[in-house]
């Protein structure tokens, strides 16, 4: 009996040990945002995209600029990434603003923005292509550009994923930290 007890208390020492070494670790920060100067700067263009690992699961955000003081945010969803071959797909969806016409069906309404980029992470960046689709109406195209986003220095880790998840209102990351609690 005391045998026992003594392997359920080691094995529930390394469960424990295992689960607490799961902590979110950064992939990468990411930007080839462009800034204006002077007292009051705004993010005329670009994206500020970060990545992080949490055991198996990935997850991130970007930012858009767009010409505002703010850059526009969104959380990376369906993102995939494979650390042999550096290949990295990942969507995500931001407002950028209200849009306002003459036209009935466009007046007052949230620009809803889809974003993919579909590429390889390399020593310099994020290379690939994004392909930029506004929502407003079904006439509006797609804009597909090819570009690096730069790799910047180290920045913010969250310590635990539930503190990324609450800074960015984000539930889950797609349904792949279903079990969540390893990743806290």
């Amino acid at each position: 009996m005391k045998s026992l007890v003594g392997v359920i208390f080691y094995f529930s020492i390394a469960i424990v040990g295992n689960t607490a070494e799961l902590r979110p670790v950064l992939v990468g920060h990411y930007s080839n945002q462009k800034i204006s100067g002077g007292d009051d700067p705004h993010i005329l263009s670009g994206y500020y995209v970060s990545i992080y690992r949490c055991g198996a699961v990935y997850f991130g955000d970007i930012e858009v600029g767009n010409g505002s003081a703010e850059a526009r945010q969104g959380t990376l969803k369906n993102l995939v990434f494979d650390p042999v071959s550096k290949a990295v797909h990942f969507e995500a969806r931001y407002s950028a603003g209200i849009v306002y016409s003459k036209d009935p069906p466009r007046n007052g309404i949230e620009a809803l923005v889809d974003l993919t980029f579909s590429g390889r992470i390399n020593s310099r960046g994020l290379a690939g292509v994004v392909v930029e689709h506004e929502l407003a109406t079904a006439q509006d195209a797609a804009q597909r550009k090819a570009m690096l986003i730069r790799r910047v220095g180290s920045g913010y880790v969250p310590r635990k994923y539930v503190e990324w998840q609450s800074m960015h209102g984000a539930t889950e990351v797609d349904g792949q930290i279903a079990d969540a609690t390893v990743c806290r």
